[in-house]
């Protein structure tokens, strides 16, 4: 009976034995992690503050620069790439009216001489009707070109064809106006905002990047204030 006794408990320990081993390993892993855990923390402090320390610019300024980007996108129709360049070109300074002219002097050349000579095949008309103070009535009926359906359908194309369909009429009240010479009437005719339409043509050519063209411009006048002119585009 005492060997048999002695036996089982030998047995019962050489079971324990592994399972004990196992546990004072898991209680030594769980005693050293505070120590792993307080050396990343330590580790992640000092990269933050080498990054403050090495970086050239704040996230202000970061998200600033973007949002003037954003802005000069909205107004010009050019690319990203060319509102930053000419955000960061050192006569500009970041300053909007300063980048817009910027676009226009640079960005609408190097977008002229690339699209030049190449085929517009297609486009939209513009009508406008205006009143002139005898009750009678003058129509302009513009044909600008592009070189692709899909531009001709875009806001920047549609805005500035009613532009000139705008200003033609506009020319049509005025006797000592002409739409004859088209280029001309381009370089001295004004938009509502008082633009001028050739920069506003340079502008479209800018954010569209096709060839556009003022093909024609005609003027219709009333005989008389009975007579009705309409006009419609589809």
């Amino acid at each position: 009976m005492i060997l048999t006794s002695t036996f089982l408990q030998c047995r019962a320990l050489s079971r324990i034995g592994p399972i004990a081993s196992r546990s004072l390993n898991s209680a030594a892993a769980a005693s050293s992690f505070p120590s792993c855990a307080q050396t990343q923390i330590h580790t992640h402090q000092t990269y933050q503050r080498q990054h403050q320390l090495y970086s050239t610019s704040s996230p202000s300024a970061a998200s600033s620069t973007a949002q003037l980007v954003k802005q000069l996108r909205e107004s010009t129709g050019a690319p990203m790439m060319e509102c930053k360049k000419a955000l960061s070109s050192p006569e500009v300074n970041n300053d909007i009216q300063l980048a817009q002219e910027w676009l226009r002097k640079h960005g609408t050349l190097k977008a002229s001489s690339k699209v030049a000579g190449r085929e517009a095949l297609e486009g939209l008309v513009g009508i406008q009707i205006t009143e002139l103070e005898n009750g009678k009535k003058v129509a302009s009926l513009v044909k600008v070109a592009s070189e692709t359906d899909f531009a001709s359908r875009s806001e920047v194309f549609s805005t500035f064809v009613q532009e000139v369909a705008d200003a033609a009429a506009a020319a049509g009240t005025d006797s000592t106006a002409s739409v004859d010479d088209i280029p001309n009437f381009l370089s001295t005719a004004k938009n509502n905002d008082g633009k001028l339409l050739s920069e506003s043509l340079n502008d479209a050519i800018l954010a569209i990047r096709e060839n556009l063209q003022v093909s024609s411009i005609s003027l219709l006048q009333s005989s008389s204030p009975n007579s009705v002119l309409a006009g419609g585009v589809h």
